[in-house]
């Protein structure tokens, strides 16, 4: 008993984190709105490029268009970067130099290049840099990695993802982004945890108009594992809207000596009516009474801000996140070029 009154003393006089904010896109919005309502931080700023971003901005946080101004505030400890991904490396390395701690966005980077440059810029300031694969926080997959590791498979044969979201992301996105390295690097990322190194892969893609003429709607890849298993990933934002399922994510593993699966084509919830879209509402992220959102970003953002103060070690390191870019860019390559890429040739 005592052990644990003094842990709980411990967790309530913890104090918060002073953070800035940069990016208040889609994802960065989702975060501002759990730092703001998180014990655990003292959201200090929210900075975007955009003016229009300031109503995008949790009441009460004041916004600014220059991250310098941010950075400079007296007493701030953290950055969330989740900015797009070319400017992910100026704005770490920004942070880091000050002293900050910084969250960073998956993907870690837009080119290897640009990733290795934020390695070594990490590794200049230890135990300061993460990213933010959220799904490494999904106690579905951690279930399936603890089962791998303590050998209730035995050897992976196939491992298989399939992630589909929205149309209305392809047409807000694919004319700036790639569609894998937005969306399959987290499938990619996952069977790399579970089954090892991709060493091969080989890429297809569809352009039948849904994000936009000429643009890439969907993705396919064959992947060989250097462990000898072999493997596929799907992704599209082509998911109709007006049917009310905005997302679906399912896959399955096969081993030597078991099988296991995670089936999230829904959330177990449906709700149908003559008068509204059909909707499908998430439980693993969602809003709760007061309005403040709850899941697995709150998860992921929580367990940061507890880093900060105790130095906890987080669930992927920046080797992991490169390689699952290093894969992700050689799906890429594959799709342009029509052929098989090895991912040792990427760099």
């Amino acid at each position: 008993m005592p052990s644990h009154a003094n842990g709980l003393r411990a967790v309530t006089e913890r104090r918060p984190v002073k953070v800035a904010l940069v990016g208040v896109g889609v994802m960065g919005r989702d975060h501002a709105r759990i730092l703001a309502t998180s014990a655990g931080a003292e959201l200090l700023w929210c900075v975007d490029l955009d003016e229009a971003a300031r109503e995008r901005t949790p009441p009460g946080v004041p916004f600014t268009t220059d991250l310098e101004q941010a950075l400079d505030t007296p007493g701030l400890e953290a950055l969330f970067v989740v900015t797009p991904q070319r400017f992910h490396e100026e704005n770490i390395r920004a942070a880091l130099e000050r002293g900050l701690h910084v969250f960073s966005e998956k993907p870690m980077a837009h080119t290897l290049d640009s990733a290795d440059r934020i390695v070594a810029l990490g590794a200049a300031h230890p135990g300061r840099l993460v990213f933010g694969h959220m799904m490494r926080f999904d106690p579905r997959w951690i279930s399936v990695r603890r089962a791998v590791e303590d050998g209730h498979l035995g050897s992976l044969v196939h491992l298989s993802w399939h992630g589909f979201t929205p149309d209305y992301e392809g047409r807000a996105l694919a004319d700036r982004i790639g569609l894998v390295n937005e969306n399959a690097i987290h499938g990619l990322d996952l069977l790399q945890w579970l089954g090892g190194p991709i060493e091969r892969v080989y890429g297809e893609v569809s352009r039948t108009g849904v994000a936009g003429e000429g643009l890439v709607d969907s993705a396919a890849a064959t992947l060989r594992f250097a462990s000898g298993a072999i493997g596929t990933v799907q992704t599209d934002w082509a998911l109709p809207t007006a049917t009310g399922v905005i997302s679906q994510s399912r896959a399955t593993f096969v081993g030597s000596k078991g099988v296991a699966w995670i089936d999230a084509r829904d959330s177990g919830v449906g709700i149908l009516s003559t008068h509204a879209t059909p909707s499908f509402p998430s439980t693993l992220v969602y809003d709760d009474p007061s309005g403040a959102q709850q899941g697995l970003y709150r998860v992921e953002d929580e367990f940061f801000l507890a880093r900060v103060r105790d130095g906890r070690d987080w669930p992927i390191g920046a080797d992991a996140a490169r390689s699952a870019l290093a894969v992700a860019l050689a799906v890429e390559q594959s799709i342009a070029t029509g052929r098989p890429v090895t991912v040792a040739d990427m760099g």
